[in-house]
């Protein structure tokens, strides 16, 4: 399946993080909806579903935070990959499974190749 037909789901609150982030994904060759927080990211996905193979969320967001957006969809898919992007300095970076439910985390600033790279392995079982 090509990259174009791979929906990701981003969902993040600050318009330029989210814009940037986007187009990374977007030149990549996925194909990206976007969210300006958890509840319409959540929204988004049960509208999406069958569309969404991974979501890169932010965890401290209005509405809805990631890791409770995570909870959620993992209650209708409990393999969605995740990944986590965060600039809190509690997070720590993993581009492996985590136990906490996410795929990989990252701390902002983005390392946007390595993000690339990690969505790659995230929805490498759709290709």
């Amino acid at each position: 399946m090509p990259h174009s037909q791979i929906g990701v789901l981003l969902a993040e609150d600050c318009k330029i993080t989210r814009s940037c982030t986007a187009k990374f994904l977007t030149l990549a060759g996925f194909s990206v909806l976007e969210a300006e927080n958890g509840r319409h990211a959540l929204n988004l996905y049960q509208k999406h579903r069958q569309a969404t193979a991974l979501i890169v969320t932010d965890l401290m967001m209005p509405l809805m935070n990631g890791d409770q957006l995570c909870q959620i969809v993992h209650q209708y898919d409990e393999k969605m990959p995740i990944i986590l992007v965060s600039g809190s300095e509690r997070i720590a970076p993993s581009q492996t499974p985590a136990t906490n439910g996410f795929f990989a985390s990252f701390r902002k600033p983005v390392d946007y190749p390595l993000l690339i790279d990690t969505a790659n392995q995230a929805t490498s079982s759709v290709l």
